[in-house]
């Protein structure tokens, strides 16, 4: 109980991790977050999404909704319950009236449909209306718990379904007596499958069946099997025919107003509410300032009657008056997408691009020009079809067509140029949101870089990379996606593009019908980002366009003149089934995340309740897709766009700061955090298994505070996980008793396994007496390398000047500063911690060289760490020598990359210069000194400069 409480208040409390107890087990937890969601219907925003980590006792949550959406979809759910149920009203009758009216109301206000999103919880119930079993249940047992009526959920499987998939229903307490209640087979739709399971006959009662309404267990076992029915409270009786006759006379109200509750603010001009008159329409009202656009696209969407491939419009709710256009309502495909339960196919998706061709083919032949083709506009009906939404941006006038309308994401490049759009305009974005669907919900080369230069790269005309989940086919059918589809409907010039969306939709059909049993899913539970809808409008890139240099207009006129007019994770499936035969027996699919390059998170999908089949998850084994969390070796490749950086000021942090580990370093998150959250590439390693474990990790040095001479120094450091700190303090201990801990590092970051950290340690006195670099390589738990220096009798000084650098994949990220003094008697004492973060960079070079030292531009650009490269950051009518004097002043790195041609280089030897003025030696103590050096001795090898080679170890590239 200890754990279901810590459990449901993490998942309550929207926490993405929750501490356990040494002794649970992998098994206990599962069932505490099974149990947590049985018991509590009202939490939809999380949906048994979880990963397990045995090593740290960590339970980390991955949430459906934020908390933010969390708040707006109770919020609607509240509206409904309170207007569409009535609650107050259903308080006043008694409690068999009461189960009953719970009934009548959900097959009256719900839609039962396989295509619904998130209809695994209450949520695809009262807010869209469309669901399944498990929706129907929990949806009842919220209403029955409101309503002070004890209920639970309850598990098995259907006769006569040949899938196997389990169905969910409740156990309802009336006044003491329990019953099984079926809410979702009330349903007289669904009576064949009533039927097929063994029922005797329908019990019909108005528009509702009542075969499985409040009846004894024995009654219920004769069309299914229970799960645990040995556990489950008693119900030996049924209610009477006549009873239920009376009972089915009980008469729903309904809301007043034709409008119901909110069900999507994120248009840019309208808000969707609900019909409460009718449950397969919903209202989309203008806000005032766009009441214009609510004539216009209705003016559309008339004409477009009677179109199997775009939304419908309902005259009987549509008020233009009011500026209300009723249209059909169906599932947004976004929301299908991001359901945990949704795991589509490639020949699926290409489906659904043909019916977007289809769609778009059928707005032109009616005179309507779509142009805002996005995937948040297209819908899935309830019959399975795609369809287009969203006429406000068509038009019938071809003197509009210089309007740059839709989202960047989707748009072709002579359409965001200068508004331009033909029919392969079409073709580019038709094939965009194919490649997007395909990449897990991402646009290209979002990976590695920010939003603003993936777009630019994408406005550029990069080739587009694989898309992430195609790599998981078989290598034809993935090189004739790519090849004879997405690089063909995405080509940068029009001419270069198929010449219609006929000829699209001609290679669509082509390749689905060679996939055949070569089909396999996608991916598991791709997660749109937040800020996606938010980034995606072409408003929010309006300013960006300034900063961006994209094709001129006058080439993009050019273009389109020449065209006529695209560790190990288990993932523990416990499903509950579709009556349609789409469900899944539970089962456990064990995924080796060495073998997967799916890039987001995988967690445990400990799914009580399914109407999807899950396929088998794709192994993919191409090891050089993987990228590192660290920055990038050196490349011959060179990203044709980056923006430039402008540095900060000098934020003051670079003074000695407490020896409380909590504070030490606190300057270094906000820089470490951008350098590791980015994703850089790295060498292929052979052999090398990649996986997408990402684990915080810590590093902690552990020094004597005092030494003699004649003595060793040794000097521990360790990499770690936080909870294993005191495991790694007692280990130091063991190894050397008057070991301290002298700082703390937070990397802020998750290492993957493999990736390789470098600890530099330099030990001064009056000169450099020692400087040594070991390696260590993260392998998912604790691990250390140590140094020995061994104080000579006749040395000179008091005391010894350390620094530890700390570098990962050869980008310095920072360094802790410690002093051990040289005495007679040795004591265990904390001496002053000075720690600094690199948050301003200068990196010194021969133009010669450029090519060799790039890696490190790349790196700290990646990492979004303020840098000089003069190539990258010097602009037109810069004074550069005084902009270099002024950087290097206010930096606090001074990367210095040696060579035979730096050692000719005049601007490279005044800049040394300048660094030497603000560093060791020439401040002492070494502490006091605002900048630390880091030299480099790359080819072609040059003799290191005299005023260096003392004080300084020059690492070798």
């Amino acid at each position: 109980m200890d754990l279901y409480k810590d459990v449901e208040k993490a998942i309550r409390q929207h926490e993405v991790s929750v501490r356990v107890d040494g002794g649970i087990q992998e098994h206990d937890v599962r069932d505490a977050i099974r149990w947590v969601m049985r018991c509590n219907p009202d939490i939809f925003w999380f949906v048994h999404q979880y990963r397990y980590n045995r090593e740290n006792k960590t339970v980390s949550l991955r949430y459906q909704f934020s908390k933010e959406r969390t708040a707006l979809v109770q919020k609607s759910i509240d509206d409904v319950v309170e207007n569409d149920f009535q609650i107050d009203h259903v308080r006043s009758l008694n409690t068999l009236e009461q189960v009953t009216y719970v009934y009548k109301w959900l097959l009256a206000y719900c839609n039962y449909n396989v295509n619904s999103a998130y209809n695994q919880n209450i949520d695809s119930v009262f807010v869209r209306r469309n669901s399944v079993c498990t929706g129907y249940a929990k949806a009842a047992q919220y209403l029955f718990k409101l309503l002070g009526i004890d209920s639970r959920l309850v598990f098995g499987r259907l006769n006569g379904d040949k899938e196997g998939g389990r169905h969910c229903w409740n156990i309802v307490c009336v006044d003491g007596t329990c019953y099984h209640l079926d809410v979702c087979l009330g349903d007289i739709a669904l009576e064949d499958i009533l039927m097929k399971a063994g029922a005797r006959g329908a019990l019909r009662h108005g528009d509702f069946n009542y075969d499985c309404f409040c009846v004894s267990t024995e009654e219920i076992a004769k069309t299914r099997n229970i799960e645990d029915a040995e556990s489950l409270p008693a119900c030996e009786a049924c209610l009477d025919k006549a009873t239920i006759e009376r009972l089915s006379a009980i008469t729903i109200k309904e809301r007043t107003s034709d409008i119901g509750c909110l069900l999507s603010q994120s248009g840019s001009t309208a808000d969707i509410y609900l019909c409460s008159k009718n449950k397969n329409v919903v209202l989309k009202k203008f806000r005032k300032e766009y009441n214009a656009m609510c004539v216009e696209e209705n003016g559309f969407m008339k004409s477009l009657v009677g179109c199997k491939h775009v939304l419908q419009s309902c005259d009987p709710y549509t008020d233009i008056n009011n500026s209300i256009i009723a249209v059909e309502q169906s599932t947004p495909i976004v929301d299908l997408l991001c359901s945990h339960y949704y795991h589509p196919t490639l020949r699926g998706v290409l489906m659904m691009a043909r019916d977007i061709i289809k769609g778009w083919l059928e707005c032109h032949e009616r005179g309507v020009l779509y142009r805002d083709i996005h995937i948040c506009n297209i819908f899935k009906s309830n019959n399975g079809i795609y369809k287009l939404g969203d006429f406000g941006s068509c038009t019938h006038d071809l003197n509009r067509l210089r309007e740059r309308v839709g989202s960047p994401w989707f748009m072709s490049p002579e359409t965001y140029a200068n508004g331009r759009f033909d029919e392969r305009s079409a073709v580019y974005s038709i094939t965009s949101v194919l490649y997007f669907v395909l990449n897990g919900l991402r646009p290209p080369f979002c990976d590695g870089n920010n939003d603003e230069e993936a777009l630019q790269m994408r406005m550029n005309g990069n080739t587009l990379p694989v898309p992430k989940t195609l790599k998981a086919f078989p290598k034809d059918i993935a090189e004739e996606t790519m090849g004879r589809l997405i690089l063909k409907g995405c080509a940068y010039h029009p001419s270069e593009r198929f010449s219609s969306t006929d000829e699209l939709l001609h290679e669509i059909g082509v390749l689905s019908s060679k996939l055949k049993d070569q089909d396999t899913g996608l991916w598991a539970t791709p997660q749109l980002p937040e800020d996606f809808l938010k980034h995606s409008s072409l408003e929010a890139c309006i300013q960006r366009d300034k900063q961006h240099k994209f094709a001129s207009g006058e080439e993009v006129e050019r273009m389109a003149a020449t065209a006529a007019p695209d560790t190990d994770f288990r993932i523990d499936v416990d499903y509950d089934a579709s009556i349609d035969n789409d469900g899944d027996s539970e089962s456990i699919v064990v995924l080796d995340s060495e073998e997967s390059n799916v890039e987001h998170d995988i967690f445990i999908d400990d799914v009580e309740s399914h109407c999807q089949t899950m396929p088998p998850l794709p192994e993919i084994k191409t090891a050089d897709e993987k990228r590192s969390t660290f920055a990038p070796k050196p490349s011959q490749k060179d990203i044709s766009c980056k923006r430039d950086v402008v540095p900060p000021p000098n934020d003051g942090l670079h003074n000695p700061v407490s020896s409380s580990t909590g504070n030490i370093f606190a300057g270094m998150r906000k820089t470490i955090g951008s350098i590791f959250g980015r994703k850089a590439k790295r060498p292929e390693k052979k052999d090398r298994k990649e996986t997408c474990q990402l684990d915080e990790v810590y590093g902690s040095i552990f020094a004597p505070a005092e030494t003699r001479r004649k003595s060793h120094l040794m000097v521990q450091v360790y990499l770690h996980l936080l909870e294993e700190t005191e495991k790694v303090k007692t280990l130091a201990k063991e190894s050397q008793k008057d070991a301290e801990r002298r700082d703390y590092i937070p990397l802020q970051c998750k290492l993957r396994k493999g990736d390789k950290v470098d600890v530099l340690l330099n030990i001064h006195g009056e000169t450099l007496l020692m400087s040594e670099k070991k390696s260590v390589v993260w392998q998912g738990s604790f691990t250390k390398c140590s140094f020995d220096y061994f104080v000579p009798k006749d040395i000179e000084v008091d005391e010894l000047s350390c620094v530890a650098l700390l570098t990962v994949n050869d980008i310095p990220v920072g360094e802790m500063r410690f002093v051990t003094c040289i005495v007679e008697t040795p004591r265990q004492l904390n001496t002053e911690i000075v720690a600094r973060k690199y948050s301003k960079v200068f990196i010194s070079y021969s133009h010669l060289d450029e090519f060799k030292v790039k890696f490190l531009h790349e790196g700290l650009e990646l990492g979004g760490i303020p840098h000089f490269f003069d190539r990258h950051y010097l602009k037109a009518g810069d004074v550069f020598p005084q902009v270099i004097q002024d950087y290097i002043k206010s930096a606090d790195l001074f990367i210095l990359c040696w060579s035979e041609n730096a050692s000719k280089s005049e601007y490279v030897r005044k800049e040394m210069t300048q660094a030497l003025e603000r560093a060791f030696p020439q401040v002492k103590p070494q502490r006091e000194a605002k900048l630390s050096i880091y030299p480099m001795n790359i080819e072609p090898r040059a003799e290191l400069p005299i005023d260096m080679k003392e004080h300084y170890h020059f690492g070798e590239l």
